[in-house]
């Protein structure tokens, strides 16, 4: 556990469930939070566009990333984040993720 941590901000995003759950930190801090050596749970990746150009990145993504790693869209992951099954679906981009699940389905 890191001995010092410094907060150099505080967002809202007007929705309480995604608020609640989300922090932004360094790479290798995350990894040492949470006890991960060299693998992540997600990445995100922020494109100029994001209306028109989010699903494109996508699919590009999901035709690369080996299984049972995903992409999808923040807003899909926001509509997710808020029902009642969020806890079991899993979420993230990297092929460390632990559940077999597949990903949730994009509305």
């Amino acid at each position: 556990m890191p001995a010092d941590v410094t907060v150099t901000g505080i967002f809202e995003s007007g929705r309480y469930e995604y608020d609640a759950n989300v922090l932004f930190v360094s790479l290798s801090l995350g990894q040492e939070l949470y006890d991960m050596e060299d693998s992540v749970h997600t990445i995100a990746v922020k494109t100029t566009d994001p209306y028109t150009t989010a699903s494109q990145v996508k699919d590009s993504l999901n035709t690369t990333l080996p299984q049972p790693a995903y992409a999808q869209t923040g807003s899909t992951r926001m509509k997710t984040a808020s029902t009642p099954s969020a806890s079991s679906a899993p979420s993230c981009f990297s092929s460390s993720c632990s559940s077999s699940s597949s990903p949730p389905s994009a509305s």
